[in-house]
């Protein structure tokens, strides 16, 4: 039975993770194995090992000519875990993962599919395939994505299929609660929320200018910010500062990182 390793730069629970759990999740009973290999321990694994995956830890350092002995160290790591693990196919969450990988791929015939979950630049993308082996194939999560990244990706990695996928939901999971849609006091207080990690790309500023131009004219709003920092670039305290700066906190609430966002986003009036 084939044996499918999936690749994440970080182990914790964000979109492009929720996503190889849902991949996981269809196809936990067509006879497939499963595994994840991570820097280090975390969420994912833990919610990885809930389907059988085996876990392995493993640093995703980067090639770099200044540093030969690391690189060919890493390259060999990689070559025995792929091989000891008994690897058919890698399914990368970003192209950081693919560099890191795409070598030790390469040289063991394993096919490596590229999961594309936010745009890329070319600079950033002529780096990552500058001597490197392109992938197997580019799945994109939506067609905008594939517009818009999928012609800079083709541009280096010619040879390489491009496929859109989209992200799926599971609408009996996320059922609107059984009073959604039955209040009809438009006096009372909504809410508004927006869930996703803290990242700029992520339009969380946008959500505050938003903010500000509807209290203008509705003071009966709440705005929930759901999700955290979890990529190592904090953006909280900023985020928190636009809004002091605007003087409208006091119609803001931060939840952070929530294991499970279903609750959150059944209170909601409208979801952004």
């Amino acid at each position: 039975m084939p044996n499918i390793a999936f690749v994440h730069s970080v182990n914790v629970l964000g979109g492009a993770e929720r996503m190889s759990e849902a991949i996981i999740a269809g196809l936990q009973d067509k006879g497939y194995h499963f595994s994840l290999i991570s820097p280090e321990p975390g969420a994912l694994s833990e919610t990885f090992a809930k389907y059988g995956a085996k876990n392995y830890f493993c640093p995703l350092f980067q090639p770099a000519i200044k540093h030969p002995i690391l690189t060919w160290q890493h390259q060999r790591r990689c070559t025995e875990l792929l091989t000891s693990a008994k690897i058919d196919v890698l399914h990368t969450g970003d192209l950081l993962c693919v560099r890191s990988f795409s070598r030790a791929a390469s040289n063991g015939n394993i096919p490596l599919v590229c999961h594309v979950h936010f745009p890329v630049e070319a600079p950033f993308v002529a780096w990552v395939f500058n001597k490197m082996p392109a992938p197997a194939a580019f799945v994109f999560c939506s067609q905008e994505l594939q517009n818009s990244s999928g012609p800079i990706l083709a541009k280096y990695c010619p040879n390489t299929a491009q496929y859109v996928f989209h992200n799926g939901v599971n609408i009996d999971y996320f059922a609107p609660a059984p009073e959604f849609g039955q209040t009809t006091d438009m006096a009372s207080l909504k809410h508004i929320g927006i869930v996703a990690n803290l990242q700029f790309r992520k339009g969380h500023d946008d959500f505050i200018q938003m903010a500000k131009e509807v209290l203008k004219t509705h003071q009966n709003v709440h705005f929930d910010v759901i999700g955290g920092d979890i990529l190592q670039e904090p953006r909280e305290g900023i985020l928190r500062q636009q809004i002091a700066d605007l003087g409208i906190e006091q119609h803001f609430t931060f939840h952070g990182q929530l294991a499970d966002v279903r609750d959150a986003i059944r209170k909601l009036d409208i979801y952004v």
